[in-house]
């Protein structure tokens, strides 16, 4: 959901089938982050939610963060 909030609408793999999508993923890479975006403590944000393992990825207790008062 960061992606499409901060690519102002844009649609994730938009070009990529599923299967492709999933090769990628296997291989460890990622989708660039939108070039509109800018704001340094979301795209980290964004690159943590984006780990492969779900024990990496934040909870939603970081919400509790006084720099996620953007959302």
């Amino acid at each position: 959901v960061l992606y499409e909030l901060f690519s102002r609408g844009g649609v994730p793999w938009e070009d990529c089938s599923n299967t492709v999508v999933i090769e990628y993923l296997r291989e460890g890479k990622r989708m660039p982050i939108p070039p509109t975006f800018k704001i340094k403590f979301v795209i980290e944000l964004m690159k943590k939610c984006w780990e492969e393992s779900s024990q990496d990825r934040p909870t939603f207790k970081v919400s509790n963060n006084p720099q996620c008062s953007i959302f």
